[in-house]
């Protein structure tokens, strides 16, 4: 079904290792996403924290679950071994810790 006037969220899961993902944590990733969310984007980065390239994933989904989008956020940072993760919704960017 499609979406209409969904707000648009965007992910960003980097990989603290400063390494590009490997395909097993990149399946990882997508299946996490996919499990809540059955439509999505998902497209290589490259970020710079603190001064070094770090390899990101930019994961975008539109919905009107801002809840479900936070809790794939937290999901993906327990997975990941993560303090948190990053995320946008309507040009404002947030860090969402892991509780």
């Amino acid at each position: 079904m499609p979406l209409t006037d969904a707000p648009l969220y965007s992910i960003y899961a980097g990989n603290n290792d400063f390494k590009p993902f490997t395909e097993v944590e990149e399946k990882q990733i997508l299946a996490i996403v996919g499990e809540q969310f059955p439509s999505f984007t998902i497209l290589p980065a490259r970020g710079i924290f603190e001064g070094k390239e770090l390899p990101t994933l930019l994961i975008q989904i539109a919905s009107h679950d801002r809840k479900a989008v936070v809790s794939i956020c937290r999901k993906l940072g327990h997975a990941l071994n993560r303090r948190w993760i990053g995320m946008s919704e309507g040009g404002l960017y947030t860090s969402v810790p892991m509780k």
